[in-house]
């Protein structure tokens, strides 16, 4: 996207919205923080612009995000009427693929517009207002200069939204996605009211781990899996133990972080297995993540990708993942 389409879209976005009464937010069917805080940051700004805002969540939000204020205004009713969409931190129709299969066609009769900061995506089956940036770390932080664009106002709740939503994508500013204009978006919330210490104590306590989810750790870190000369470290989650934790605690999220920086690592994979359903989880330290995912349908950013695989043998996606993995880890090297 070019820098003067992008601008065009973002002045048409703020048509739509003044035209708009109700607004509905989607985020992807897997929610995490970004996406989530994103949602609500959206349901200030249009709110305080006297919209109404419905916040659909096909899915249930895990215990480990729930907590951040407005998250209870999430809904699985899809609205009978609205007049915009706006969709999230999504790089393609397989994250909000259950949304399509039941509501393309009433999504399609409405503008739509995607805000999002991944550079690797899927076109939707249906035309969509880009907004894409990714140079900035998180979508979160995309949703501040767009709303400083239009010279919407943003409120101190919704700058203490901003601020997890970066600090999760850039795993607390470490990632070389995190720029100059990152750091200083985070000083602006700060100075808009965001309490920094207090932010990071409700995310220390949401996260906290029962001693059966430390047990779990245990036990997932001793079935990982060190192929290709230990440059690439997999992980496949059965279903039981999918459906035991998972709206408890993510089980790949308990163990990727480690897997990524295990010494000689240089792409990290977790297959959850819900079967049929596969999904995929990828980090790595180089941009061969995305590639990856892309020979499944998804994206992401070069260093953190996914995919969701609708129905499959997980023994086939675990050979191509491997093959594929293999593919880019020797490409990385040539």
């Amino acid at each position: 996207m070019n820098s003067s389409e992008y601008q065009a879209n973002i002045q048409q976005l703020g048509r739509l919205v003044a035209d708009a009464d109700t607004i509905l937010v989607l985020q992807p069917e897997k929610p995490d923080t970004d996406s989530l805080c994103s949602t609500l940051v959206l349901e200030h700004l249009l709110g305080d612009l006297g919209k109404t805002v419905v916040m659909y969540s096909r899915d249930e939000l895990p215990s480990y995000i729930n907590y951040f204020a407005g998250a209870d205004r999430l809904t699985d009713a899809f609205p009978a009427k609205f007049d915009l969409t706006i969709l999230v931190e999504a790089g393609g129709a397989q994250q909000i693929g259950r949304t399509l299969e039941k509501y393309q066609s009433r999504l399609a009769a409405k503008p739509l517009v995607i805000i999002d900061h991944h550079a690797s995506r899927e076109a939707l089956p249906f035309a969509t207002i880009d907004i894409i940036d990714p140079t900035a770390a998180a979508t979160g932080e995309l949703l501040v200069r767009v709303a400083q664009a239009q010279a919407w106002p943003l409120n101190a709740e919704a700058a203490s939204l901003v601020v997890p939503a970066i600090m999760s994508d850039t795993l607390g500013i470490t990632t070389p996605n995190t720029t100059a204009a990152t750091l200083l978006v985070l000083a602006d919330m700060v100075r808009q009211g965001a309490d920094l210490a207090a932010i990071n104590q409700a995310r220390l306590a949401a996260g906290a781990m029962d001693p059966d989810i430390l047990q779990l750790r245990g036990r997932l870190l001793q079935a990982v899996e060190f192929l290709h000369d230990g440059r690439l470290a997999l992980l496949t989650i059965d279903p039981a133990t999918l459906k035991t934790y998972a709206k408890r605690y993510d089980p790949a999220a308990l163990v990727i972080y480690d897997m990524q920086h295990a010494r000689g690592v240089e792409l990290a994979i977790v297959i959850r297995n819900y079967s049929p359903k596969i999904k995929l989880s990828l980090r790595a330290n180089s941009p061969i993540a995305a590639p990856v995912a892309a020979r499944f349908g998804g994206g992401g950013h070069p260093q953190a990708a996914g995919a969701t695989i609708e129905s499959g043998d997980v023994e086939d996606v675990r050979a191509t993942l491997i093959a594929a993995a293999k593919e880019q880890l020797e490409y990385a090297t040539a």
